[in-house]
């Protein structure tokens, strides 16, 4: 075999395709040995651009990270593992080479690729890493499902513990949305937006939420996914799920204790100032006649000093036992409701603010189609109302008259109450993460220690409610507050 034809027997027999193209990547000479590598005759290259057979997902990749710096001069040379579409509409992995072809001038004139199929190896390789995670994640916890989402078919496996999580064969294929289904209500919103993230943006999850199993057993499920990102895009998500129904309700029971504690303590406290206010009066009153007593003269005034002591100790009794009353009451059943009229409370506010309504000429207007009666703890409920009210009247705008408009609404058996005014409002930009916190002020003009905004949202919550706020400079100030969110199971 003389030079010429090993020459020619070695690039007909290679497993790498040279070719040449134009500084846009169009073909200009295309090696012998494409049919045998990528499909095609180098005919049925010549004159197409290598961009029409790189797969769509794979394009900004090589122009960004490839193709762009070789033409920049930035590289001398750069590799990349793209998908490339054969003349079956099916892809292979191509590992490629491109050297730049320059002119005396140092400019990109054409573009040297040196390509081969590597698909085998490939999927190889994500095969092995498919293992390789399934066997990561599950030797990570114990009693725990695995699972693998493959883009963009969708395809799914599942091991045989997610099967059992599901409570279903695994001869059963349920579909995307048949799995969604088994997380109720919100988890299932939850679920999927996180999935959403990880898929569009690489973003791994670990959530706890509840679940349905398809026999209709409800149990807690905690679940965690990681994207497996390749060319910058998410091509699978690797995930486990676990059952910790019993871990999450032991930890719920505990909760609901801590919080109950926490709200007696606080309840507690405020009864500890009330205690201290009340009685210092009587005893300082039984100081003052032990000392008469003790300076007495005669019999009939140490006599009338005596009856008077014992009135004062007789009411200092009764003040204790009836302090001890509540304490003990609160201490077992926590701060009671009773059923109040919510005019009855919003007359005793615009009758306390007066002297303020009518100097400032406020307007306040009431509606009350959603409800008017409501189940609350009637100190709390003043509370919230007289702080409202009077931060309406104290920040109320210079440019006009303020106006208060106060709206019930009844949502899934949620009360609402939506308290707005238009006065000079607040930067929310600057102030929403400090909005309900101690003594934090956002009106240097106005006088306020901050501490009526915070009050008020710890006497909301610890009734189990929420409250919102929404506000615009010199437009006003809208609070919306629900006052049973806690006790309104989600369905």
């Amino acid at each position: 075999m003389d030079q010429n034809a090993l020459l020619a027997f070695a690039t007909e027999y290679s497993r790498e395709l040279i070719c040449y193209h134009e500084p846009t990547c169009a073909f200009l000479t295309v090696g012998a040995p494409s049919n045998r590598i990528v499909g095609y005759n180098p005919d049925e290259l010549a004159g197409k651009n290598l961009y029409d057979f790189i797969h769509d997902d794979d394009k900004d990749f090589f122009e960004m990270m490839v193709h762009l710096p070789i033409l920049n001069g930035e590289r001398s040379s750069l590799r990349a593992d793209f998908r490339f579409k054969t003349q079956d509409e099916t892809y292979i992995w191509l590992n490629m080479d491109v050297i730049p072809h320059k002119n005396d001038n140092n400019v990109v004139i054409g573009l040297v690729t040196i390509s081969r199929n590597t698909t085998e190896s490939m999927l190889a390789k994500e095969k092995f890493e498919k293992r390789q995670a399934l066997l990561n994640n599950t030797g990570q916890m114990a009693q725990l499902g695995a699972w693998e989402l493959e883009l963009p078919s969708k395809t799914r496996v599942w091991s045989k513990e997610t099967y059992d999580i599901f409570e279903v064969s695994e001869k059963e294929k349920l579909t995307f949305d048949e799995t969604m289904s088994c997380f109720p209500g919100e988890a299932e919103t939850t679920l999927r937006t996180a999935i959403d993230h990880a898929l569009n943006h690489g973003i791994p999850y670990d959530i706890t939420l509840p679940f349905i199993t398809k026999k209709g057993r409800s149990v807690w499920v905690r679940t965690m996914a990681t994207p497996k990102i390749h060319l910058g895009k998410v091509v699978k998500l690797y995930g486990i799920i676990q059952n910790i129904d019993k871990e999450v309700n032991n930890n719920l029971t505990l909760n609901a204790m801590i919080n109950q504690l926490t709200k007696q303590n606080r309840q507690l406290e405020d009864f500890t100032h009330i205690l201290s206010h009340n009685v210092r009066g009587p005893i300082s009153s039984l100081t003052t006649l032990l000392d008469m007593f003790e300076h007495a003269t005669s019999d009939d005034e140490k006599r009338e000093l005596l009856d008077m002591l014992k009135m004062s100790s007789k009411s200092l009794e009764d003040l204790l036992n009836e302090l001890k009353e509540v304490i003990n009451a609160t201490h077992i059943r926590g701060i009671e409701s009773q059923e109040n009229r919510i005019t009855d409370i919003l007359n005793t506010c615009t009758e306390l603010l007066a002297g303020e309504i009518k100097q400032s000429n406020a307007s306040i207007s009431v509606d009350l189609d959603g409800w008017k009666v409501i189940n609350y703890p009637k100190i709390y409920l003043e509370s919230i109302m007289m702080n409202l009210m009077s931060n309406a009247l104290k920040y109320r705008s210079d440019a006009r008259n303020p106006m208060i408009n106060i709206t019930t609404r009844l949502e899934h058996g949620m009360y609402i109450l939506e308290f707005k005014d238009n006065g000079a409002g607040i930067d929310m930009a600057k102030h929403r993460d400090n909005m309900f916190k101690l003594y934090k002020t956002f009106n240097t003009t106005k006088p306020g220690k901050g501490l009526g905004l915070f009050m008020t949202k710890s006497q909301i919550e610890a009734m189990g409610g929420e409250i919102n706020v929404e506000s615009a400079v010199e437009v006003g100030t809208t609070f919306t507050i629900v006052f049973n969110k806690e006790k309104v199971p989600t369905l």
